[in-house]
């Protein structure tokens, strides 16, 4: 009997979690290129944004949101409005990078608000993390193979 275990589950948790984000942003069509867009032009850009968001950004983002903000404003407001509050914050951080995409804020509100509820569901920020590492990879990986088969760029 083949088991899988919680890290793979949550990795495979964030991939699905991706791919939910990826079919609904589909639908989504910002007005202009956003600026993350914009950044992802240039090899070398793609390079240092895919290492800072699959070896950097989940640990510092995790660590920062789950595992200090999270706890301090589930204690003041109770657990629903931890979980809600800090994946609004976890949203609008990214907003800069995706200004004009009001869409694309949203899911990533979204994703935050999920990656919150896993952690305040399992007492643990590993949990998080590695959801939130299947995320970025999975939306690494569709974005290179987008960006190869020759459809943008």
């Amino acid at each position: 009997v083949f088991r899988v275990g919680p890290r793979a589950q949550c990795l495979g948790g964030g991939a699905m979690l991706a791919l939910v984000v990826s079919f609904v942003s589909g639908f989504l069509n910002p007005k202009s290129i956003l600026p993350i867009e914009q950044i992802l032009q240039a090899r070398v850009s793609v390079v240092l944004f895919a290492m800072l968001g699959v070896l950097v950004a989940p640990l510092v983002e995790e660590t920062i949101f789950r595992g200090f903000l999270y706890p301090v404003i589930a204690r003041r407001l109770g657990i629903t409005a931890g979980v809600i509050v800090t994946g609004i914050f976890f949203g609008l951080m990214h907003a800069a990078q995706l200004w004009g995409g009001w869409g694309q804020i949203a899911l990533l509100i979204l994703v935050g608000i999920v990656l919150t509820w896993v952690r305040a569901r399992t007492g643990t920020v590993a949990a998080s993390y590695f959801v939130h590492l299947g995320y970025n990879g999975l939306q690494l990986l569709g974005y290179l193979a987008y960006t190869m088969g020759g459809t943008r760029h």
